[in-house]
């Protein structure tokens, strides 16, 4: 009788489930904050909401003597994983030597998820120090008369297509870099030009992005708000870019060297002419644009509202006749051509001509949407004076010629499902392409303004600008014909 109890007794404990151990699983995360920390087993999960928004770095490096791998994630529930950056927000083997450290950029109030790992057990039995706290640049390292300028970058899911570099006012490079970032060198009293492309001109998608700093001082962010390029500009002059543009009003002003920059907001809606005819020898060129940020110019017309080169009717200056609208801000660039003007000052003005006049009826075939003044010019549909519209194609070249197909590994919060591109997060396939529309036609397509027009632009959107409602839609067929 007594063994027979113990055996039933033995078969009873033995039937007790295992309990979970607090931080084997994601969703038993050990909550932490900033600090110095002590994983006592692999994969060892983490909880860290950050009080403030910011760059945060994990890491093992001078702390753990085994060889430690590091994740961090921004979900929990369904989350796949494995031992390499599967669903990973940021993850690293090997930065220093064995240890690891991973860099991630995370919003106040929200959760992240850290888990503490090694590689093929190289840990196992020995506890991992690590170290989770705010991002800080290195130490400056800098001659005396010059200081650091530090860039980090979080890359996106296509780190080769980022690059960056500094250069002075003059032009003259001064370091550059790819996806790793980097530290130069610049002297105190400089102008400095911080540039980082990206060569598919999407940019660096959440929740990557780029960081400067100047002086171990943060002076600039951004990776989701730019195409091609973004650029920083610091101890620089004002005029120096659109950025830092000298304000002006209507009369005579005088630029001290080419490729000055001004700003103008005119009073009222109308006729402005701006011209360098007055007082110059030398061969100018104006231009004018109705934005700065992600303004990608050159000596060309690219970006322009209005430009001219030794068109304007006064030989080799130059003069725009230009239908500018009231309380809006221009931006208006005065330069030479090829030098011509070097060392020179150049003369300028802007003056008010006139309301806009033309046809402000409507349902006529000559319409015009900018005009305050009605010229009698108006003309039914059919009439034989009526302009030929605007014409718009698509260029199909360039959409055939840039079909990319690729994967992505999006987060839930991400701009493709905010702007609906995707319908769900994760690792998605996608295929990407450029667009280009060109007007042929003999009369300008005019899309509006978004404040007043707000059916004809989608103003729900994450990037920090408008977008112009159904352009570039597309439906996507299989080779049967199908639609998908």
């Amino acid at each position: 009788m007594r063994l027979r109890s113990l055996a039933v007794l033995a078969t009873f404990f033995l039937a007790l489930p295992l309990l979970a151990q607090p931080g084997s699983t994601c969703d038993l995360a050990i909550s932490i904050g900033p600090g110095t920390h002590v994983a006592a087993t692999d994969d060892l999960w983490y909880l860290f909401t950050p009080a403030t928004d910011g760059v945060y770095q994990a890491s093992t490096c001078g702390l753990s003597t085994c060889d430690t791998k590091l994740w961090a994630y921004d979900e929990c529930q369904g989350l796949v994983w494995d031992e390499t950056g599967l669903n990973a927000l940021a993850y690293n083997d090997d930065h220093c030597g064995y240890q690891s450290r991973i860099l991630f950029n995370a919003t106040a109030g929200v959760p992240y998820w850290i888990r503490v790992g090694d590689y093929n057990d190289a840990c196992a039995g020995t506890p991992v120090d690590w170290a989770l706290e705010p991002y800080s640049a290195p130490p400056d390292t800098c001659p005396a008369g010059q200081v650091q300028l530090d860039v980090l970058i979080l890359p996106d899911g296509w780190p080769n297509e980022i690059s960056w570099e500094v250069r002075n006012g003059g032009g003259a490079l001064l370091g550059n870099g790819g996806p790793a970032g980097g530290q130069v060198c610049v002297d105190t009293s400089e102008c400095v030009v911080f540039t980082i492309f990206d060569s598919y001109g999407d940019g660096i998608f959440a929740p990557g992005g780029y960081w400067l700093s100047y002086g171990g001082v943060q002076v600039a962010s951004g990776g989701q708000n730019y195409d091609f390029e973004d650029r920083v500009e610091l101890n620089c002059p004002p005029g120096f870019s659109c950025a830092n543009p000298e304000l002006v009003g209507e009369g005579n002003h005088t630029a001290p060297a080419s490729d000055t920059w001004y700003s103008f907001v005119p009073a009222q809606n109308g006729m402005y002419q701006v011209s360098t005819c007055t007082g110059n020898t030398c061969d100018t060129k104006l231009w004018i644009y109705d934005y700065c940020t992600g303004l990608l110019w050159d000596d060309t017309n690219i970006g322009t509202i209005y430009y001219d080169d030794n068109n304007g009717g006064c030989g080799l200056q130059a003069q725009v006749n230009a239908l500018l609208a009231g309380g809006e801000t221009y931006y208006v660039r005065i330069g030479d051509a090829g030098g011509d003007c070097a060392g020179s000052p150049i003369a300028w003005s802007v003056n008010y001509m006139g309301p806009i006049s033309g046809c402000m009826d409507p349902s006529a075939c000559n319409f015009d949407p900018l005009a305050e003044m009605d010229d009698g010019s108006c003309l039914p549909w059919g009439d034989p004076g009526c302009p030929n519209g605007p014409d718009l194609i698509v260029l199909s070249d360039v959409l055939e010629t840039s079909l990319q197909l690729t994967t992505i590994n999006v987060g839930p919060n991400d701009c493709y499902i905010t702007e609906g591109c995707l319908s769900g997060y994760g690792v998605r396939d996608i295929l990407r392409f450029t667009t280009h529309i060109k007007n042929i036609g003999n009369t300008d397509y005019y899309i509006g303004n978004p404040n007043a027009n707000p059916d004809q632009f989608n103003l729900s959107n994450c990037h920090g600008h408008v977008h112009y409602e159904g352009y570039a839609e597309y439906l996507l067929f299989d080779t049967a014909g199908q639609s998908l």
